[in-house]
């Protein structure tokens, strides 16, 4: 309920005992960028923003004007032999940007993404959160869970991901495939 999400990073101790801040990534503790095809998580992002200014990460003071992450369904215990919930970006409105780092990419021709809500609109694709488009996703509006596609044009090499939703409506956001 209110977005927080726990996140994984190797830290480094300099020899005077300091910490240098450490980037966020939606790596965890792998030690190398995750492999550039297959399906993720849209839980691993490790920025998310709209075209509002931060708020404290409470309902009453985003004011629904926020992008946030949730789940359908109780939280889970591993030692129950439950079913884990389905976690995803949810109040995707205009301008959503989701950034994912960092993937090693090889002759990546196409990504995909699972979204429900009623928005209608594209996702562009870029390597940066405000860097070129890489490509676009159009999407419409669906009241489950529904994958849409489209071509990318994503050099070999190391780089982030980054979704921006360009729309009407709301969109949630459970995964993307790289294809």
């Amino acid at each position: 309920m209110f977005s927080r999400q726990g996140y994984a990073e190797k830290i480094t101790i300099a020899e005077d005992g300091s910490i240098k801040q450490v980037e966020m990534t939606s790596c965890g503790l792998n030690g190398k960028p995750l492999e550039g095809k297959g399906e993720y998580p849209a839980h691993i992002v490790c920025n998310l923003f709209g075209k509002h200014k931060p708020a404290v990460s409470h309902p009453l003071a985003m004011g629904n004007r926020h992008p946030y992450l949730t789940q359908d369904g109780a939280d889970y215990d591993p030692d129950s032999n439950g079913t884990p919930p389905v976690q995803y970006i949810t109040n995707g409105r205009n301008g959503i940007t989701a950034v994912f780092k960092y993937f090693s990419f090889r002759g990546l021709a196409k990504i995909a993404v699972q979204v429900r809500g009623k928005a209608s609109g594209i996702f562009k694709v870029s390597l940066s959160a405000r860097g070129e488009t890489a490509g676009e996703i159009p999407i419409g509006p669906s009241k489950d869970w529904k994958t849409f596609d489209g071509e990318v044009r994503v050099p070999d090499g190391e780089h982030s991901l980054c979704f921006t939703f360009q729309g009407k409506g709301k969109v949630d956001f459970l995964s993307f495939s790289l294809l």
